[in-house]
């Protein structure tokens, strides 16, 4: 049994700390100490399944900790779906838990926020209704430290100027996550919404980073994340109508957004224009006729290579940006992009036809001479590493 334990609150004079052993790991979220948190479970369940699921294990939620009713309700579809992802990796398990109906949810509406298109986008389409901006440590660069206050001051700066309140999420579950080698990648959206539940919003958005045509499996998808709803609470996945060239082409319209563009790969307090997302986005703006103070300028043909897809991930991304190129009359981008977006093609196609005539050898020598970290990984979703080792 993977055991979900000694769950506490404790208030320090800055914070409010909601922690538990999780399989004998201290698992430790810091909120605001003006969030309303209460002292539930929920927000242990996406390492506790994680590592249920690799060892065949059902949860177990003690000291009589009650989860929602909903939620647990639908906890075995979210493992059916992992499993559907990858099923050598992951077991069907359940979840043993006392359970109650959640209560009423506050008004308050709180987006995921990290300045990029994605979230940017999400903001603008409900900022009327958005009262807080979320933000938490892991998921950018920003660890604790120096980076952590650049990241947090940057989004309040932010959230000032709109009149939105900001909370920021300390926590330690990424190292523990990846500590037992299970992918980050196939939990963070679970985590995301977790956290998003024991803040007990109205409604908490989860931008998305796909459109509907582009889907794959991958950690926040719209088949998992409102699985996560409570009676409280809403989980809503966003975005999905929309390219992210659309979504760009949308924040046009929003001039201030757009100057408080934050995409960089590489930096938390600017953005360097060298790196792929800085270029994809410039690109997008160039062709679009826009410009956003925060990001520089697209520095011309010469940059695209760098827009290479890597993976089978990237080659939505290629695609979208060679339909507005070829939109908005540039046809000499399109032209590279194309080219670029074939011979990740053709060399990918030509791999897998080579794995599949020798099998499972074939698989064994493209990991063992590849040597990608994931391909060590417990657990995976194998269709977002589709790459060409």
């Amino acid at each position: 049994m993977i055991k979900i334990e000694d769950v506490k609150l404790e208030e320090t004079a800055e914070h409010k700390e909601l922690s538990a052993l999780v399989d004998g790991s201290r698992v430790w979220f810091r909120f605001p100490k003006w969030a309303s948190i209460g002292l539930r479970a929920e927000i242990f369940l996406p390492v506790a399944i994680a590592e249920a699921m690799v060892r065949a294990e059902d949860v177990v939620v003690e000291d009589q900790r009650a989860i929602s009713a909903k939620l647990l309700a639908a906890l075995p579809e979210v493992v059916n779906v992992f499993c559907s992802w990858n099923g050598d990796d992951n077991h069907k398990i359940q979840v043993h838990a006392t359970s109650e109906a959640t209560a009423h949810p506050s008004e308050s509406v709180i987006c995921c926020f990290s300045g990029g298109i994605d979230s940017s986008l999400s903001f603008s389409q409900h900022q009327a209704e958005i009262t807080d901006l979320l933000v938490v440590m892991g998921f950018d660069l920003a660890d604790a430290g120096a980076q952590w206050q650049q990241l947090t001051g940057r989004i309040q700066k932010f959230a000032n100027k709109h009149g939105k309140r900001v909370i920021t999420v300390e926590t330690n579950i990424r190292k523990v996550i990846e500590s037992r080698n299970l992918s980050w990648e196939a939990s963070y959206g679970c985590v995301l919404a977790s956290i998003g539940i024991a803040l007990a919003p109205r409604t908490f958005i989860i931008p998305s980073g796909f459109s509907y045509p582009d889907l794959f499996a991958y950690g926040s998808h719209p088949l998992l994340d409102p699985l996560w709803s409570t009676e409280s609470t809403t989980v809503l996945h966003d975005g999905l109508g929309f390219s992210r060239t659309q979504k760009t082409e949308c924040l046009v319209a929003h001039q201030a957004l757009l100057d408080d563009l934050q995409v960089c790969w590489d930096h938390i307090n600017k953005n360097c224009g060298r790196c792929s997302k800085c270029v994809r986005t410039s690109l997008a703006l160039h062709l679009l006729g826009a410009t956003s103070v925060s990001l520089p300028a697209y520095p011309g043909t010469e940059s695209l290579s760098i827009l290479k897809p890597g993976s089978l991930a990237g080659v939505p991304f290629t695609e979208d940006l060679i339909r507005l190129a070829k939109r908005t009359g540039h046809l000499d981008v399109a032209r590279i992009l194309i080219r670029y977006r074939d011979r990740f093609l053709f060399k990918y196609h030509l791999i897998e036809s080579v794995r599949a005539l020798l099998g499972n050898r074939g698989r064994w020598l493209s990991h063992r001479f590849a040597k990608k970290g994931w391909h060590a990984l417990r657990t995976k979703i194998k269709s977002g590493n589709a790459t060409l080792d």
